[in-house]
């Protein structure tokens, strides 16, 4: 289950039978720094691969996409903070 406010979002693999498959599903995680970015992405990454390395761009200081050692694909990203005036 994952809480968004006061809505549960239930998930399920469905009956549990033949092989798990995650086509088309890419989880985020949005982190504080580049430092827990790292800490993430290398902790996900573990057992899985790596699809793209960790690295700036114009939306994010860090920003990568890698596979757990399940076949999940992950987009870790610690977000450019956007000015308050902006």
């Amino acid at each position: 289950v994952v809480k968004i406010g006061d809505i549960e979002l239930l998930m399920s693999d469905g009956m549990c039978s033949g092989q798990a498959e995650f086509r088309g599903v890419t989880l985020s995680i949005s982190v504080d720094n580049d430092e827990q970015a790292k800490e993430k992405f290398t902790a996900i990454a573990e057992g899985g691969k790596i699809l793209m390395d960790l690295r700036k761009t114009f939306f994010a200081s860090s920003w990568g996409v890698c596979a757990d050692q399940f076949g999940v694909n992950w987009m870790v990203l610690a977000p450019i903070p956007v000015p308050a005036n902006a």
